[in-house]
C-alpha cells in the first residue's frame, strides 16, 4: 500500500511540475510522452503484482491509475503541436484514453474475478476473453502510436531507441 502512495505522490508532483513546461527540442517533447506512457506501464505492473495474491491492492492501484491517466490524458492534451506536427500528441491521447477506458471497465471486471476467490472454469474462460479483446482493441492504437512517434522523430532529426520485447 506504501507503495502505491509513493508512486502516487510522484507521479502527482511529476505531472504537476511539468503542467507549465515549454518543450525547447523535439526530444524534450517525446521524452515527455513517454514518460507518461512510462508512469501507465509502472502501474499495471502494480496490477499484474497483486491481481491474484492481494487483489484489494490491485484495485487500490487501479483507482490510483484512474486519477494518473486523467491527469495525463489532460497534460497531452494541453501539449501544443510541435513544429506542425499534432499526430504524435494525438495519437498517444487516443492510446492514454484506451488504458483509462480498461482500468475502468475490464480490469475492474478482472479484479472483481480474483476478489471472489479462485476462478472457476466459466471464469477462467471470461478472463481469456478479457485478454484477447484487449490486445485486439490495443494494437491498431498502439500501431499508430508508433508511426506518430516515427514521423515524428523523422521529421525532427530525432533519434528513437528501440527496446526489445
Amino acid at each position: 500500500m506504501q507503495r502505491i502512495i509513493l508512486l502516487l505522490i510522484s507521479v502527482f508532483f511529476s505531472v504537476l511540475t511539468s503542467l507549465a513546461q515549454v518543450f525547447y527540442s523535439a526530444q524534450e517533447y517525446n521524452d515527455a510522452i513517454i514518460a507518461n506512457q512510462e508512469k501507465i506501464v509502472e502501474l499495471y505492473s502494480v496490477i499484474g503484482e497483486n491481481m491474484v495474491s492481494n487483489p484489494p491492492a490491485a484495485d487500490s492501484a487501479r483507482q490510483t491509475a484512474i486519477i494518473v491517466l486523467n491527469g495525463i490524458i489532460d497534460f497531452t492534451r494541453r501539449m501544443p503541436d510541435f513544429n506542425g506536427n499534432g499526430e504524435f500528441r494525438d495519437a498517444s491521447v487516443q492510446i492514454f484514453q484506451y488504458y483509462l477506458e480498461t482500468f475502468h471497465n475490464e480490469y475492474k471486471e478482472i479484479l472483481d474475478i480474483f476478489r471472489a476467490g479462485r476462478p472457476d472454469e466459466g471464469q477462467i474462460a471470461r478472463l481469456e476473453f478479457i485478454d484477447r479483446q484487449l490486445q485486439i482493441k490495443e494494437q491498431p492504437l498502439d500501431d499508430a502510436f508508433v508511426r506518430a512517434q516515427m514521423k515524428f522523430a523523422f521529421e525532427n532529426d530525432l533519434e528513437l531507441m528501440r527496446i526489445k520485447k
